[in-house]
């Protein structure tokens, strides 16, 4: 039985989707790093991320080919050897359907950030060179050092101003106390992380203490 795959397919829209999967077929959200890694941390361990880590590695879709070490170094012989021939296409044969796919991805690429960065989309050439934007965004994101001004945004208020003087005055906001301090700020993963043995995130909390809604967790 095999450890597991990664599945990359077109979507309508001509740009990439990606699973990955188990031995067994099961969808699965991050791959063994006894088997695969991410050697550019993009979602931030060595851990490849469904996802994040697909979109990063695959920027401008396929990749090309290492050597072939299946159809050149399977060892086999007789009717298994022929077997694997038929399975695995020439180098050639794989590296032009590759190409193909590139510039299917690379196309509609270029229509989807057209509106948006110009200056790279005037021709592929040109759009390969661009920074992918996912990862830096999820990396800007996961790496926040939220302020009193950004956790009043996430918490829905106009006025920062108005949401530290409910904190100083309200109990259970008092791990958001820090904030009211000159340079004051809380990191990302104290603000999402979800404590099942309290009420929720942070986030949870504070939303809940201030009437912006109910917690909703994925096993209720």
């Amino acid at each position: 039985m095999h450890d597991g795959g990664e599945i990359i397919f077109n979507l309508p829209n001509g740009l990439q989707a990606y699973m990955l999967v188990d031995g067994k077929d099961n969808r699965i959200d991050n791959g063994p790093i006894e088997v695969v890694n991410d050697t550019n941390k993009f979602s931030g361990t060595s851990v490849i991320a469904n996802g994040i880590s697909c979109m990063g590695c695959h920027k401008n879709g396929m990749r090309e080919l290492t050597p072939d070490n299946i159809r050149e170094g399977h060892g086999l012989t007789g009717v298994l050897a022929q077997k694997v021939r038929s399975l695995y296409p020439k180098p050639a044969k794989m590296t032009e359907v590759i190409k193909q796919d590139e510039r299917l991805f690379l196309t509609s690429l270029r229509e989807t950030v057209l509106p948006y960065v110009p200056e790279f989309a005037e021709d592929l050439r040109k759009l390969k060179e661009m920074p992918e934007p996912i990862t830096k965004l999820v990396i800007a994101h996961r790496d926040d050092a939220l302020t009193l001004e950004n956790v009043a945004a996430e918490l829905d208020f106009d006025d920062s101003s108005r949401l530290k003087i409910i904190i100083n005055g309200n109990d259970k906001l008092k791990k958001l106390r820090t904030l009211c301090q000159p340079g004051g700020s809380i990191n990302r993963a104290e603000w999402e992380k979800y404590e099942t043995t309290i009420e929720g995130s942070l986030f949870q909390i504070c939303a809940t203490a201030l009437g912006k809604g109910k917690p909703y967790t994925l096993d209720e």
